[in-house]
């Protein structure tokens, strides 16, 4: 792996092994998983309050996703969670075979993350889905199969990638951001093999964080959903602890960033 000044830039699992293992190190990702905070059209979502408006939508994702099934009013829900102001959205027999007959995750899928934001892109291209961003895109993957999938949006592309020096703390992703007139994922066109990228990311974090009995500190009802097994992390555990870490870099009212 090449080694530059600051900085070292990380575009796939096997090139960034260290680095991700020295982040795991310096920080508290159980912490900055407590620490997560969202509020959106659904409610508020906090550790404390053990993430009802997320809990919900897995629930609900989670089981259409396996019979292939996600409607648009279900895309509308995770879009709701997303943006209470936003509500357009066009979700037309779209196809999503993440799940084989059985319930299980698709083998395939798990091999190349990449294939199905490029499933989805397609039927964006025929316009069977219109009006979903990269980032909506992705948060619909990540409720649909949360062991499997994490969100990809602007404020972890700001920090962990490309087109925000000022918020930019690691150079893990080639994607880039766009300020103007709102910040936004650019281009969109290859977005899938990077998104892929996070993925095999996240779940090297979590395979690492499980191998070292780093707990993650799940709410009860997650576990007494059978959406999580105690203590496991998931990629989309590791993927809120990392928008945890980013927020206080995007986001100048909340400095905080637990370090062990």
């Amino acid at each position: 792996m090449k080694k530059g000044k600051g900085i070292r830039t990380v575009e796939s699992p096997k090139g960034s092994r260290e680095d991700l293992k020295d982040f795991a190190k310096r920080y508290d990702l159980a912490e900055l998983y407590r620490k997560y905070t969202w509020e959106g059209g659904a409610g508020k979502d906090t550790w404390e309050n053990s993430f009802p408006c997320i809990l919900e939508l897995e629930r609900n994702m989670v089981k259409k996703a396996k019979r292939n099934l996600v409607k648009e009013e279900d895309v509308r829900q995770v879009i709701n969670w997303g943006n209470k102001g936003r509500r357009k959205v066009r979700w037309c027999e779209v196809d999503l075979p993440l799940y084989d007959k059985s319930g299980k995750f698709k083998k395939e899928v798990r091999q190349d993350p990449s294939i199905a934001p490029k499933q989805l892109v397609g039927q964006k291209c025929k316009g069977l889905i219109k009006h979903l961003s990269v980032t909506y895109l992705s948060k619909v993957l990540r409720f649909a199969a949360p062991s499997e999938f994490g969100v990809i949006d602007t404020r972890i592309v700001r920090v962990f990638g490309q087109g925000d020096d000022d918020s930019k703390q690691q150079d893990w992703l080639s994607l880039t951001v766009k300020g103007k007139p709102r910040w936004a994922i650019y281009p969109e066109s290859k977005w899938p093999e990077k998104y892929g990228y996070w993925i095999k990311m996240l779940r090297f974090l979590a395979n690492l964080l499980n191998s070292e009995n780093n707990y993650c500190p799940h709410p009860k009802p997650f576990i007494k959903s059978g959406l999580r097994q105690k203590g496991v992390w998931v990629c989309a555990d590791v993927e809120m602890a990392l928008w945890s870490y980013a927020t206080q870099y995007t986001n100048p009212g909340k400095p905080y960033c637990p370090q062990k």
